[in-house]
């Protein structure tokens, strides 16, 4: 065992008492359990982020990014779901190709959910079509198999795959019902040994709160919640990481489905003030189409928000194994503070980036994100990593 004490930060939008945490790993039948105390209290020395390239300075027209892959070569690939595509990015964000188009035939898209670097090539997959492609690094394409969930009324999200159909998948967006007030999807972590035969299925986890309402003259209206809590499940060099942000408890799994590691910390008690909800109910109004309906833009400005924030906002795997740990509450004109644990369980660093970004992919020393302006125009950036050693 070894053992890392650690001063916290103060956050957000009103004052947090400094705290103190003991970041502790011991090994629990082989397997590293790190106990981090509470996430904004890891000392961990601050590594620096640099822009390299916006896919915007080239003009590139991005449409429901879904997701992105940085490529060992250099290459940034970037889901574009809208365009049914997937675009090659090279230096400076030049577009070097568009992959993919709108169709049912082989290298052709109905949506593009999930992108997985392999070697020499990257596996798209398509929930539309159940199939997942193979392509090579000009863009041609390899092979294609059939990949369907064992519920067919729910989109399959593969994590780590081969290009055989083997390896981890969740459930992606789900509609429960279930009566008025907050509920919370499930989802089961799948193990495909085959894909032509059903998955096994390793453990359940929360995945996205919404909350149901009954106005007069409608059956049902579906909302988001503040301050929600969510499934995270990331996937990186045939290691995925998965946990609800109900509470800090994250599992890594090899590609088979074998524990690796265990992180658990502190479960978040940090107040989501009235001043918070409200601000977080006027940004989802303004995010509304126009023209809604009446009913549904009552339910949307009375939808309700949690009195405190997740435990923690996401986590990503990296090409390393290393777990990146975003903080379920920004600090206050800074943005978000990521702590990363090693495979052991060691805090490496910590970088902080854009409150409202989401890093889509990790790898090579780079960091890509998807932000979007004030008016919802997406774009891709992507950042190197000064590590400081």
């Amino acid at each position: 065992m070894w053992t890392v004490l650690g001063v916290g930060m103060v956050c957000c939008t009103e004052p947090h008492p400094m705290v103190t945490s003991e970041v502790t790993v011991t090994d629990s039948s082989g397997i590293p359990w790190v106990e981090l105390g509470a996430l904004d209290g890891v000392a961990a020395e601050e590594w620096r982020v640099k822009e390299m390239f916006r896919a915007s300075d080239s003009n590139v027209e991005l449409f429901r990014v879904s997701s992105a892959r940085l490529l060992a070569e250099g290459p940034l690939l970037i889901g574009n779901a809208g365009n049914q595509e997937v675009l090659v990015v090279g230096d400076g964000g030049k577009l070097m190709r568009r992959v993919g188009g709108e169709g049912d035939g082989p290298g052709e898209f109905r949506t593009v959910s999930t992108l997985h670097e392999v070697s020499e090539g990257f596996l798209v997959y398509d929930a539309r079509l159940g199939r997942l492609s193979h392509f090579d690094l000009s863009g041609s394409v390899v092979n294609t198999i059939a990949l369907v969930p064992p519920n067919r009324v729910v989109d399959l999200v593969p994590l780590a795959m081969s290009p055989k159909g083997a390896g981890l998948a969740i459930y992606g967006e789900q509609r429960i019902g279930g009566g008025e007030g907050i509920h919370q999807d499930t989802t089961p972590l799948l193990r495909y040994s085959d894909p032509g035969q059903s998955p096994d299925t390793l453990g359940l986890w929360g995945s996205d709160e919404w909350n149901y309402s009954s106005p007069p003259g409608v059956r049902w209206v579906r909302s988001p919640v503040g301050f929600g809590r969510h499934l995270s499940a990331s996937e990186r060099s045939g290691r995925v990481v998965i946990g609800s942000t109900n509470s800090l408890d994250l599992t890594v799994f090899d590609s088979t489905g074998t524990t690796l590691m265990r992180v658990v910390g502190t479960s978040s008690s940090r107040p989501a003030t009235q001043v918070d909800g409200e601000a977080w109910r006027a940004e989802l109004v303004a995010s509304l189409p126009d023209g809604l309906p009446d009913v549904l833009l009552r339910a949307y400005q009375s939808a309700p928000y949690h009195n405190t924030y997740p435990a923690f906002e996401d986590a990503v795997m990296d090409d390393q194994g290393n777990v990146w740990i975003g903080d379920g509450m920004a600090v206050e004109h800074r943005g978000r503070r990521w702590v990363v644990v090693s495979p052991k369980g060691e805090p490496l660093g910590y970088v902080v980036l854009p409150e409202d970004s989401k890093i889509l992919d990790v790898a090579y020393g780079r960091v890509a994100l998807k932000e979007q302006d004030p008016s919802g125009v997406e774009d891709v950036s992507v950042y190197t990593i000064d590590m400081g050693r």
